[in-house]
């Protein structure tokens, strides 16, 4: 049986047979066994994969940066709530003037409208920061990059259930 070791074009070549060949020279048979590397999408596709199963991983890390957010805080998160209700109450009755619409009408959207762009933003501003943010993570531990984002959009997604007014 043949060893195959990684190879440099200056290394002679053996065959089964036991004679040398130049380098460069690699027989069919050897050459057909060594598959080719993967594409960069089929990498990218299996980080996701992997990043997708360690969801218990990704939802502890995002809740505990919600919890180290709001640590030293009286209310928590529930800042969100009470700035989102303030805003959604001062601008619905303002505008409900200004448009000379019903009020009860018109601010369950104007809500509705906040509280999506609000998760909208928040999304795409961790998305931004998650791989920043976790960089010792990344250096030390072998972990998909994937993780790195679902623990961002968890950590979004918790804080925007808080802005709920």
């Amino acid at each position: 049986m043949e060893t195959i070791h990684a190879a440099t074009d200056l290394d002679p070549v053996t065959t089964d047979d036991g004679a040398a060949q130049a380098p460069g020279n690699v027989p069919e048979s050897m050459a057909a066994s060594v598959p080719p590397p993967p594409s960069q999408t089929a990498l990218a596709v299996q980080d996701v994969i992997q990043g997708a199963r360690a969801y218990h991983l990704w939802g502890m890390l995002g809740w505990q940066d919600v919890r180290r957010c709001y640590r030293r805080s009286v209310l928590g998160p529930f800042w969100f709530t009470i700035s989102m209700g303030m805003l959604v109450g001062a601008l619905g009755t303002l505008y409900g003037a200004i448009l000379k619409v019903d009020v009860a009408d018109y601010v369950p959207f104007l809500a509705l409208g906040f509280i999506v762009w609000n998760l909208i933003s928040s999304l795409i501003t961790e998305s931004c920061t998650s791989f920043i943010n976790a960089d010792k993570i990344i250096k030390e531990v072998s972990l998909p990059l994937s993780r790195s984002t679902c623990t961002a959009w968890y950590g979004a997604t918790s804080s925007s259930f808080f802005t709920i007014p």
